[in-house]
């Protein structure tokens, strides 16, 4: 059983919709408080703590973790190495020694930082803040879960390195959600590929190619209101015969009141729908969505010039975890991204400029999933192209995801 898997067997992570401290949203519960009554499953996060130290060469002469959550694997992790540990209180007391810290440590010895969770970072600033008021030097930072990329924006502005063991898209699938779903399917059938089924005009050939290709790829991307003679039951069953998910691309953007009527008969086939994420907002807060299905957050599109979506630097709407993008979120962990303009190799790029890699799109994008339409379905031999695409999509997939 994987570090992973114990910790959800051990309720260190459950599944569940909840309000954090810092007022956002998750769909999953970190607990790692539970590790003290899981000695050996403590031990073994000590060990992984160990590894990340030594494998980014972090030098020190104490550690501190941060109340309450990080203090006592960081006591174990000190007993390990024989090192000094430290504590910052959060109020010095009235009474006693009246210590900000416990622990003597001469000025300028350097102290490596030890947090369970960061969703904000502003816990361990508080605490790097005392320290160096103390005349402690701080560089760096060991989280057992990053949460959010907010966190390590706020933290390294501070000059200080952010390590994270392990970030939300390790717990991807062991979530009830569907982000965890979709992760799910990528690791049982490794693969990251999603086939876009919308530039097909002969609907026979198009089901017979995705009955072939099924096998290969975690997603399909539709587009019921332009295809002559889709019918949504053949789609469901292989669907359900390949393992992978429907999404259904139409792009919503008009009035909660015209969204919610195409909603109501796309939900009754497909997993998940894109809508525009100026209108996320109204459409998610006017359907009751009885079916489940996904929203998906059309953020960025590979065509110039197209309808204004929204800056990087604008908060995204609350509950939107599953979005459409280019590169402009790359940096957050936190969302499971979905990119269009896609083509294996460097020699299928055109120059429209709308096309790049999946190595580009992946790896130097951090996409999860890569949409690839007229690269294979153009291609002389589609089942062989889609058999190369899901294999170089499962490759950066994984490759930005180990643990």
């Amino acid at each position: 059983m994987s570090l992973l898997e114990q910790y959800f067997e051990n309720k260190i992570f459950l599944n569940m919709k909840t309000k954090l401290k810092s007022g956002q949203y998750s769909d999953y519960y970190c607990n790692f408080r539970n590790l003290l009554v899981c000695p050996k499953l403590m031990d073994d996060t000590a060990n992984l703590i160990i590894e990340t130290i030594k494998n980014n060469n972090i030098e020190f002469d104490a550690l501190c973790g941060v109340l309450t959550g990080g203090v006592p694997i960081t006591a174990i992790v000190a007993n390990k190495l024989g090192v000094k540990q430290i504590i910052v209180r959060d109020k010095v007391k009235e009474y006693g020694m009246k210590n900000e810290i416990d622990g003597d440590l001469e000025p300028g010895s350097r102290v490596l930082v030890i947090e369970d969770v960061v969703t904000t970072g502003n816990s361990v600033l508080e605490v790097i803040h005392k320290l160096r008021k103390n005349q402690l030097v701080v560089s760096d930072t060991i989280v057992l879960m990053e949460r959010t990329s907010e966190s390590r924006k706020n933290i390294e502005s501070h000059n200080v390195y952010l390590n994270s063991l392990m970030n939300v898209k390790h717990l991807e699938p062991f979530i009830n959600s569907f982000k965890g779903k979709i992760a799910k399917i990528i690791n049982e059938k490794k693969t990251a590929l999603c086939l876009s089924l919308d530039i097909f005009d002969n609907w026979t050939r198009a089901v017979e190619l995705l009955d072939e290709v099924g096998p290969y790829i975690c997603m399909v991307k539709t587009h019921q209101d332009i295809t002559k003679g889709f019918q949504p039951s053949i789609i469901m069953a292989l669907a359900k015969k390949h393992n992978f998910l429907i999404m259904e691309d139409r792009k919503l953007i008009d009035v909660p009141k015209i969204a919610i009527r195409q909603l109501e008969e796309i939900d009754t086939w497909a997993h998940c729908v894109t809508v525009m994420v100026n209108n996320y907002k109204d459409i998610k807060e006017h359907y009751s969505n009885p079916n489940n299905i996904e929203l998906i957050g059309v953020c960025e599109m590979n065509t110039q010039n197209s309808i204004p979506l929204i800056n990087s630097t604008d908060p995204l709407p609350e509950n939107l975890f599953t979005i459409v993008n280019q590169s402009k979120y790359k940096n957050h962990p936190e969302l499971f991204k979905i990119t269009p303009g896609v083509v294996e190799e460097e020699e299928d790029v055109n120059d429209t400029g709308r096309y790049r890699t999946i190595e580009k799109a992946m790896f130097f994008d951090k996409n999860d999933v890569v949409i690839i339409g007229s690269n294979i379905l153009n291609n002389q031999q589609p089942i062989e192209k889609t058999k190369s695409c899901s294999s170089l999509s499962w490759y950066f997939y994984n490759r930005n995801n180990q643990l």
